[in-house]
């Protein structure tokens, strides 16, 4: 029996997202969530992105600012890196997706916003660039 038996609905996979050559499928997750104001997902299709996101940041966070403390605290980059991190966490442990439809997509938004900036600073600082 499906999880809406009254409607029919059933739990529909992530939407695919074309990736560029090279890309992590994070980037895919992260494009989806910034277009969700055009897309109006269905509602589970905004629980999944904020899960997958969420995930990531949970697991990305950590060595992002474990690389950038190696560079060093004077180091400007190194400050930058530990604000978007420690705003990255907050959202992802302390934020909710609120008491409806858009501010779900509003957080999910948030969510993948904090994302996009720890993968561009993991793929500087991490994998050896400015950040």
């Amino acid at each position: 029996m499906p999880p809406f038996p009254l409607t029919g609905m059933t739990r529909m996979p992530l939407i695919q997202v074309p990736l560029r050559d090279g890309e992590p499928p994070i980037r895919g997750v992260i494009r989806l969530a910034l277009a969700m104001a055009q897309l109006l997902p269905s509602h589970y299709q905004v629980g999944a992105v904020t899960k997958e996101l969420r995930e990531y940041i949970g697991r990305v966070a950590p060595d992002v600012a474990e690389a950038a403390r190696r560079r060093g605290d004077g180091d400007p980059a190194c400050v930058r890196v530990l604000a978007d991190v420690e705003e990255a966490q907050r959202r992802a442990r302390h934020g909710s997706a609120g008491d409806g439809y858009l501010s779900a997509i509003r957080y999910a938004v948030g969510l993948a916003e904090s994302a996009e900036a720890l993968l561009r600073h993991q793929e500087g600082v991490v994998d050896g660039g400015d950040g």
